[in-house]
Order: structure tokens, then C-alpha cells, then sequence
């Protein structure tokens, strides 16, 4: 069984052979391998530029890492890539896929990040209409940049059907079915990820997402702590951790998973959300409002996590001020304000008439 570029099987054959015939086996497992890594890592043309894929396969390796600093490095090797070889689709496909992530892992700007990234994925898609995953970071771009959930279901649904790989599945569920309430399916495209790879640390955590929301917090524990079994400081598995013991009343060790995340990583946006949320669960009003105001001197806060703002100072009883900080998440693009509405925590402001008028907004239902 061999690998795509993310991470995906691309190769699962039966090969019935007498032992007499080892050799001929092993030169027809060879030549499989071989063209199958030519079909799903090499440039799309009949003459590999061999600068080109190096460089490509480069930006692979450090984009499978799934961490902000390896997010940059992927699009320098990507770039190096197109600037090899300008017909280079997956090359453009992996640059969209990089701006993107840094938008939701590193709070990057979003307006301007997403909008280079939906370039960089229509310039792939018009060298190759068939990429799946170009298809799929445009679904992403329109449902956080433009709230146009048509043109997200549009470009989800031909990428499902050109090639279901892991990163579309994955982008369709946690993109575009969660912000919709849609857990079972979500919860049903991770799942098939994890059960044809169950070493895809991102297909565990999205799975883990998808039954927070859905309210199985139990399964949820038991996914991030399988994630953390392979990767000890994988962030997110942390922080989603300290989420999942909040919502089982569990608030000690809520503080303790956001704490271990903080000391890991250093005070980022996402390290200070989750141990501000830990802190306003377990009702430590002073300790949340001390890590809120550190976070909100993190530089560039007011365009990164405004919508986390919002939902701490949700939790902590400041309404308005928790609607002024989500009014800002949606003129800055935050893309974590497309869980609004099905994101649990968020229900210490549904009563107020305000989240109907701001889902409205984000072109969701408030039903």
C-alpha cells in the first residue's frame, strides 16, 4: 500500500503468486508504484520537470506537518516549484491549500490571505479543470471569504466526484457541513478518511470536531487522545481536549489541557483561546479576563480571533461586547465564525436576538 501527497492510500492491490515467481512479482509491484506515484505527484504533463516535483514534493512534507512556521515553508517550495515549471497545477493547488491554513491555524489576515489563495487555486484549475483538491480550496475560500454557500456546495461536490481524497472530504466536512448542523454527515466523510487511513492525525482531529459538535464528547475524548498517541504535542488534539473535558463538566483538567497546550506553544491565538474558554467554564471570571487581555495584546488579534474574543466574553456574561467582537469576525473573514451557529459554547448567546441577526449575516438559517 503506497501514499498520495496527502497522506491518502493511492494503491491497494492483491498480487496471488507462486514463490517460484518472486522476482516477476517484484517487478510488477515495482512498475505499479511506480506509475502510480507519476500519476498522483508528478506534474500533469508527459516531460517531468524534476526541480519542479522536488520542490513540490518539498512543500508536501512540510504542509503534512500541519503547523504555521510549516505552513510558510511550504508555500517558499511551492512557489519555487511554479516559478520551475509555470504549468504546474498541484503546485498552485498547494499554495492555495498553505494561504488557507495559515488563515484558520496562524491567524493570518484573512481578507487578503483567502483572496490570494482563491487566485492560486483558479490558476490550478485552469491548468488542470480536473483537480479535486483546487475545486475543494475553492469551496473553502467561498464559504469563508464570500458566505456564498452555493458556490461552496458547487465546488465540494465536483471535488467529491473527481477524487474523494482526504483533504476533500475533510474540507467539505468541517467547511461546509458543520456550519450547516450537518454532524452525522460530517461525522460520516471523517470517518471514512480515518477508516482508510487511521494514521491521518488530521482525519482523527477533524473526526474529533465533527463529534464535539455533535455532542458525543466521550468519542471525542477518545479520538484526540488516540492522536495524541502518535503525536504527544500535536496542538489541536490538545486544545480540543481541554474543550471536550469543559463540556463534560471536567474543568480542572479543561485548565490543565489549555495549560499544557500554552506551555508547549508559547501564547498564540489559539493556545490563549482555549485556555481563556477553560478558565470562563470553570467559572475563574479573573484568570479568563487576565488571559482575555493577553490575548488580546497578541499583535493582529483584532483581525485573527476576533470571534474567540467574542464567545470568551460570551462566557464570561459581556453580551455586547461579545457581539461587537463577532461584528468584527465577520468584517475581518474569521473563518471560525462559520461555526456559529452549531458551536456548543455559543449557546450562552443564542437567546439574545442579536445571533439570529448575525447567522443572517453569514447566510446560515438561524433555525
Amino acid at each position: 500500500m503506497i501514499h498520495g501527497a496527502d497522506g491518502s492510500h493511492r494503491l491497494a492491490k492483491r498480487y496471488d503468486r507462486e514463490m517460484t515467481d518472486i522476482f516477476a512479482l517484484q517487478d510488477e509491484i515495482a512498475a505499479d508504484i511506480a506509475a502510480q506515484l507519476k500519476v498522483s505527484l508528478a506534474p500533469r504533463q508527459s516531460t517531468v520537470n524534476f526541480p519542479a516535483f522536488e520542490a513540490y514534493l518539498e512543500g508536501r512534507f512540510h504542509w503534512r506537518k500541519y503547523a504555521p512556521a510549516e505552513f510558510e515553508k511550504a508555500i517558499k517550495c511551492f512557489e519555487r516549484a511554479v516559478a520551475a515549471d509555470p504549468g504546474y497545477a498541484q503546485a498552485y493547488t498547494g499554495i492555495a491549500q498553505s494561504r488557507i491554513c495559515l488563515t484558520t491555524e496562524a491567524g493570518a489576515p484573512a481578507l487578503e490571505m483567502l483572496a490570494a489563495a482563491a487566485a492560486a487555486a483558479c490558476r490550478a484549475l485552469d491548468l488542470d479543470p480536473r483537480d479535486a483538491e483546487a475545486h475543494a480550496a475553492l469551496g473553502q475560500t467561498a464559504a469563508m471569504l464570500d458566505y456564498d454557500w452555493p458556490a461552496a456546495k458547487k465546488h465540494f461536490k465536483r471535488a467529491l466526484a473527481l477524487d474523494a481524497v482526504p483533504y476533500v472530504r475533510l474540507a467539505y466536512a468541517i467547511w461546509y457541513l458543520l456550519p450547516h448542523g450537518r454532524m452525522a454527515e460530517a461525522i460520516a466523510e471523517t470517518d471514512r478518511v480515518v477508516r482508510e487511513d487511521p494514521l491521518h492525525l488530521i482525519g482523527r482531529l477533524a473526526r474529533a470536531i465533527a463529534l464535539m459538535f455533535s455532542g458525543d464528547q466521550e468519542a471525542a475524548r477518545e479520538e484526540c487522545l488516540r492522536v495524541l498517541e502518535m503525536d504527544a504535542t500535536f496542538p489541536r488534539a490538545i486544545q480540543c481536549l481541554s474543550f471536550v473535558a469543559g463540556h463534560q463538566g471536567r474543568f480542572q483538567e479543561s485548565v490543565v489541557w489549555a495549560e499544557r497546550l500554552v506551555a508547549l506553544w508559547g501564547n498564540s491565538y489559539g493556545t490563549l483561546y482555549a485556555l481563556g474558554q477553560a478558565h470562563a467554564v470553570a467559572g475563574n471570571n479573573e484568570a479568563a479576563r487576565r488571559v482575555l487581555a493577553d490575548l488580546k495584546n497578541l499583535p493582529g488579534s483584532t483581525q485573527a480571533c476576533p470571534a474567540r474574543i467574542g464567545l470568551i466574553h460570551g462566557l464570561l456574561g459581556d453580551v455586547d461586547l461579545a457581539f461587537d467582537w463577532l461584528d468584527q469576525a465577520i468584517r475581518h473573514r474569521e473563518p471560525t465564525i462559520l461555526w456559529m451557529k452549531n458551536q456548543p459554547r455559543m449557546a450562552c448567546l443564542q437567546r439574545d436576538r442579536r445571533f439570529a441577526a448575525t447567522l443572517k449575516r453569514l447566510n446560515l438559517s438561524p433555525a
